[in-house]
């Protein structure tokens, strides 16, 4: 997951606003080929964020607590994919609104920002 010249770090930003903007244009899809196209890109991002995921994010943590932080993190990811599913029945109940697509693009746009905070924070530090 080595982007030369790039870097894990941003790899994982880019893939984050890309997951975003896949899920935010999924909206307009009115046929089943750009539905198939929009689901396959959304697919690539998601799954190119979750290789980076796994595989960047212990390394952010100091030794000591890499093994207890990673799975913490990875156990209230797994309660967040339960629990998603169930809120969403619950709230949007069937309509067509796409206030759930809006959800996941928002959500992968915040977690860009955070990822573009934590390599501010990492470049300021090493001025």
């Amino acid at each position: 997951m080595e982007i030369p010249r790039f870097g894990r770090k941003w790899a994982m930003f880019l893939s984050a606003a890309l997951m975003g903007v896949s899920l935010a244009l999924y909206q307009v899809v009115d046929s089943i080929p750009a539905s198939i196209g929009f689901n396959a890109m959304e697919y690539w991002f998601q799954s190119l964020y979750n290789a980076l995921l796994y595989a960047y994010t212990p390394e952010a943590f100091p030794a000591p607590f890499r093994g207890s932080a990673s799975g913490m993190l990875s156990t209230l990811g797994r309660i967040a994919g339960i629990v998603a599913p169930i809120a969403t029945q619950t709230v949007y109940n069937g309509s067509d609104s796409p206030g759930v697509l809006w959800l996941g693009a928002g959500g992968a746009w915040l977690s860009a920002i955070a990822i573009g905070e934590f390599i501010d924070e990492q470049l300021t530090h090493v001025s």
